[in-house]
């Protein structure tokens, strides 16, 4: 049996392999407050397991650099920035914006919604004055950058005529060419490329055409430059209108459109049907004119005519104009046919009228409605008519009728030349009135004649309708047979 010793207390045994965890745990705790002392923010990460002693090492996550955005701007700010250098490299960021009310986040971008690149457009922005900073992120540490400059943002309100449109010749370019400027409501121009402005006429006075640069994008400066534009019709008064969706639109002053040098004719009036060997109704009118149609009052050009095709003869050549207006009289065509006119003068433009018929005129003159009172008859034809026993004891006959337009075979043909005048002449009467037309687009007199004969000696009293170039027509009216 062994011995035991009473208050005496056995040694400890060392185990093999223990190590005691102690110092390494202070490493760390040292470690941790250092990194805490020299930068700000920073991340540290170890691991240690099992036995044994460990080394650790810190970083820093670096923030932006160089936040930059303009120091005015529209109600979008662009914002750019340097991307954060050394490791760990940043999964994205976000941006803040800052003014007197406080910061709010911008571009869209949040904590949780990281922009990947190194710029952001700030839309919607109000009206005030910013500042911007961009926040790096990786997992859960951020790093802040510097804040910009200030950024004063202004609203965009309205449209102003920045360089007026003046004075110009017709279908010439406006120059200097007109600029509209977007501004706040202060009248402060708003810079911002981009904005689309279209101009329009105003005010028109003439009815002109607008030609040119109509629709243009603005500048940097929020400046518009519309080149080349043009107005076709001379006119004084004029002005220009500018729009871009949710801006107030302006106007121009007024301006004028002056004729320009005499380049074209124009047939202003054209001849339409007409028979022939008779004159037109509707004459032919030509016209001296500038590019942009406008007749040039100073020209007294010679203006000369031709048919075609050149199958008859035109009854009409030469004119000269007058205020520039060459209003041609007499013309006429000898022959049947479809017809047009072609107007020369010199080094100007020739004009070509529109296409016109002309038609076979009509060759007499008919009694058309007639009647007679006491008389017995008539016989004959409405070319002549005969009246008997137009005398007892009550009176004499009378004789009542108008006077229609025929061709040779009868017919009755509607007038399309100018107003026809027919001449009663009596022998042994008297006709009232002594004058009767049968006008345009008619074929018989718009009145009627009323024929009274006188018996002396003579047994006989006639009435003849006649006008130039056409058969007559005759009545007669016999007292007896």
């Amino acid at each position: 049996m062994g011995r035991h010793h009473l208050g005496r207390t056995a040694p400890r045994r060392r185990v093999p392999g223990r190590v005691s965890r102690v110092p390494a745990l202070v490493g760390v705790l040292v470690g941790l407050l250092l990194a805490g002392v020299v930068a700000t923010p920073a991340i540290a990460f170890w691991r240690a397991t099992g036995t044994g002693s460990g080394t650790g090492s810190t970083t820093t996550l670096n923030p932006p650099t160089g936040v930059t955005a303009p120091a005015s701007s529209p109600t979008t700010v662009p914002v750019s920035w340097t991307a954060s250098t050394g490791i760990p490299a940043p999964s994205g960021y976000y941006v803040l914006r800052t003014s007197s009310g406080g910061t709010s986040a911008a571009c869209g971008s949040s904590a949780t919604s990281l922009i990947t690149g190194t710029s952001c457009s700030d839309t919607g922005v109000a009206a005030g004055t910013y500042t911007y900073r961009v926040v790096a992120v990786y997992r859960s540490w951020t790093a802040t950058s510097a804040a910009s400059g200030s950024v004063t943002v202004t609203a965009a309100t309205k449209l102003a005529f920045t360089v007026q449109p003046t004075s110009a010749v017709a279908t010439q370019a406006i120059s200097p060419s007109p600029q509209v400027t977007v501004q706040d409501s202060a009248g402060n121009a708003v810079a911002g490329a981009g904005r689309t402005i279209t101009v329009a006429l105003g005010t028109n006075p003439a009815a002109g055409t607008l030609s040119g640069t109509a629709t243009a994008t603005t500048n940097a400066a929020g400046v518009a430059t519309f080149a080349g534009l043009s107005i076709d019709k001379a006119g004084t008064g004029y002005t220009l209108t500018a729009a871009s969706t949710g801006l107030t639109s302006a106007t121009s002053s007024a301006f004028a459109i002056t004729v320009g040098v005499a380049s074209k004719l124009a047939f202003t009036t054209s001849p339409d049907t007409s028979f022939t060997g008779r004159a037109f109704y509707t004459q032919p009118v030509v016209t001296v004119q500038d590019a942009g149609g406008n007749t040039v009052t100073s020209s007294t050009a010679t203006i000369t005519l031709a048919l075609s095709p050149a199958t008859a003869t035109l009854g009409c050549t030469t004119k000269a104009a007058v205020a520039g207006v060459a209003a041609f009289t007499g013309c006429s065509v000898s022959a049947v046919g479809t017809y047009s006119l072609t107007a020369t003068s010199g080094a100007l433009t020739a004009a070509t009228s529109g296409s016109f018929q002309v038609v076979a005129a009509p060759t007499a003159l008919l009694w058309s409605g007639y009647s007679a009172t006491v008389c017995s008859g008539p016989t004959g034809t409405a070319a002549s008519l005969t009246y008997t026993f137009c005398l007892n004891v009550l009176g004499n006959g009378t004789f009542t009728s108008r006077v229609q337009l025929s061709d040779s075979a009868g017919n009755a043909v509607v007038n399309v030349g100018p107003d026809i005048t027919v001449t009663l002449t009596t022998a042994n009467g008297t006709a009232t009135p002594t004058t009767l037309t049968i006008p345009h687009g008619a074929s018989v007199t718009s009145a009627t004649t009323s024929f009274t004969p006188v018996y002396l000696l003579n047994t006989s009293s006639t009435v003849t309708a006649g006008s130039t170039g056409l058969a007559s027509a005759v009545a007669a009216l016999r007292s007896l047979t």
